[in-house]
């Protein structure tokens, strides 16, 4: 993950060294954790209609205090 000013990007790399990324604006981006019945907890980022699950190998107390650690970064980087 890399946030800036103006974007936040998240960077998938495949074992075989392919990568995919996303881009979101800071200002609308929605960070989320939401319970699921019967499974862990699964954390998003989404924004005008697309949506980018993550970190499906923290556990769901790590899920929180990453989606709250980011959640205030976000605030503090759109503040400035």
């Amino acid at each position: 993950m890399d946030l800036t000013d103006d974007a936040l990007t998240v960077t998938r790399v495949q074992p075989s060294g392919r990568s995919q990324a996303w881009t979101f604006n800071p200002y609308w981006v929605r960070v989320a954790v939401e319970p699921r019945v019967g499974l862990c907890s699964e954390m998003s980022l989404a924004s005008h209609g697309e949506k980018l699950v993550f970190g499906a190998f923290l556990t769901d107390e790590e899920r929180d205090e990453f989606a709250r650690a980011l959640r205030s970064a976000i605030a503090e980087g759109t503040r400035a």
